[in-house]
């Protein structure tokens, strides 16, 4: 019987230490990218200004690191 609750204790630490990661997973994925956003669209006007100022080199380099982080808008400009 001992076996048996020890057995069921462990069980349940292991759901919520599941759960807890989970729920830091979700927040992360929500909310980290809303952290950056701001600094994204920055680099991005940056290399817009680049752009329309001929500097085609700069506004490549500001896209590409963008686009490799995820950015969409980033990844239509370089392609």
């Amino acid at each position: 019987m001992r076996r048996l609750r020890t057995a069921a204790r462990q069980s349940t630490a292991d759901v919520r230490i599941r759960v807890i990661v989970g729920m830091v997973a979700a927040w992360l994925t929500v909310f980290a990218p809303m952290v950056h956003s701001g600094q994204a669209r920055a680099d991005f006007s940056d290399g817009l200004a680049a752009y329309d100022a001929g500097d085609y080199a700069a506004a490549f380099a500001e896209w590409r690191a963008l686009a490799e982080s995820g950015d969409v808008e980033a990844q239509v400009a370089v392609a």
